[in-house]
């Protein structure tokens, strides 16, 4: 998401553009050419969904055209798997690169034989149980994991964290998206994630049929398809983006503070601390003539801090 001319909008293209993708189809089929795809921009540019998509189309609640609806058109198909795996933040692996992913991020783990050898937390192991040796066909959704897991109100802390952990070493992955059922066998409230392990998808001789490649190899394979279609990025950038938290390169930039977040946005070459009070009312001007909808969602990223995942899921849920 950026700021221009005081507009809030999302980093997309006019739906007129030859170079939009418009159809869940169509952001398939870009997303197996390319192999994996964060969903929202980030630091790597052009590499992101909403970058391909239309800037207007985004929390419509047409599944034919809002790319936030595709998530689960795309991933109950088969041929792709959604998840937490850039940075913590969601984005799609295909099926062909699975398994250099998993390479790298499990480092040749099963995760029964990373616990083994004592490498998880006990918070993964409750998690996990979940979906080992007789639950290993479970799919669940991701409240139903948090409950039967002892994450609920009075238990283990730390749920997101600890999940998003396992998606980032793609031990679980998002299948689909559904709405619960009620007694009457009826779908109700929204469509909420649906989680299981890669192997229960593709089977595990898919899934660590890259073990043999050093996980290293698997790493440069990963960074040299990202500059294949984002020639411009910055080394670290890229890093940050598919790298494991503690591989990451320590010079992540830290988050500014509102309003100084939205100076930075509207002028990457600017100094965000050296706007005067006279440009600062200006700016608070022109958010207020924004539409009441735009004005939540920029009070939610640069005031809230919300990620744009989360402003999805409250824009859906609204």
């Amino acid at each position: 998401m950026i700021v221009e001319n005081s507009v809030f909008i999302m980093q997309g293209l006019d739906a007129k553009d030859h170079d939009c993708i418009l159809t869940a189809d169509e952001m398939e089929a870009y997303i197996l050419k390319v192999g994996f795809l964060p969903l929202f921009a980030g630091d790597v540019p052009g590499f992101s969904v909403e970058e391909h998509s239309s800037s207007d189309a985004w929390w419509t609640g047409d599944e034919e055209t809002d790319p936030w609806e595709w998530r689960g058109t795309i991933t109950r198909k088969g041929n792709v798997v959604y998840g937490k795996f850039f940075d913590g933040k969601a984005g799609f692996i295909s099926k062909e690169w699975l398994p250099i992913f998993a390479s790298y991020r499990r480092d040749g783990y099963d995760f029964d034989s990373r616990q083994g050898d004592e490498l998880t937390s006990h918070r993964q192991d409750k998690i996990m149980s979940l979906f080992m040796e007789e639950n290993e066909g479970n799919e669940l959704f991701s409240p139903e994991i948090k409950e039967q897991a002892g994450f609920s109100k009075g238990g283990e802390k730390g749920y997101e964290g600890t999940l998003t952990g396992l998606e980032m070493m793609n031990y679980l992955v998002l299948k689909d998206f559904k709405q619960r059922l009620n007694k009457k066998g009826k779908e109700y409230a929204w469509h909420l994630a649906v989680l299981c392990t890669p192997e229960h998808i593709y089977g595990r001789d898919l899934v660590a049929s890259a073990y043999t490649i050093d996980p290293k190899e698997c790493l440069e394979r990963i960074v040299t398809r990202v500059n294949e279609y984002a020639p411009d990025a910055e080394e670290d950038d890229i890093l940050r983006l598919v790298f494991l938290s503690e591989d990451k390169p320590k010079t992540k930039k830290k988050a500014l503070p509102y309003p100084q977040n939205v100076f930075k946005t509207i002028n990457k070459e600017t100094d965000p601390f050296s706007w005067n009070q006279d440009q600062i009312d200006g700016l608070y001007v022109a958010l207020g003539q924004l539409r009441p909808k735009l004005q939540r969602v920029a009070r939610m990223k640069y005031v809230e801090g919300l990620t744009t995942e989360a402003i999805g899921q409250k824009m859906t849920r609204a």
